[in-house]
């Protein structure tokens, strides 16, 4: 499940803004990125290594990220 989740709709979501993300999926994935980043942060960083080797994600939601209390 988790490696469909991560290499067929995490690239697209991040690409697109999650254009194609409802309300509740785009409230969901900010939950997990929070708990990802505060409580296993070893697997934030694999998995931006792998999917924002350049950083370019993070800069484009980092403000976004801020407002919600997510800390990137």
């Amino acid at each position: 499940m988790y490696t469909l989740l991560f290499s067929g709709v995490l690239p697209d979501a991040l690409h697109t803004e999650c254009s194609k993300c409802s309300a509740t999926q785009k409230k969901g994935s900010k939950k997990i990125m929070r708990h990802l980043i505060d409580n296993k942060p070893e697997w934030w960083k694999e998995l931006e290594a792998k999917y924002d080797k350049e950083g370019t994600y993070q800069k484009q939601y980092r403000a976004e990220l801020k407002a919600e209390g997510i800390k990137v």
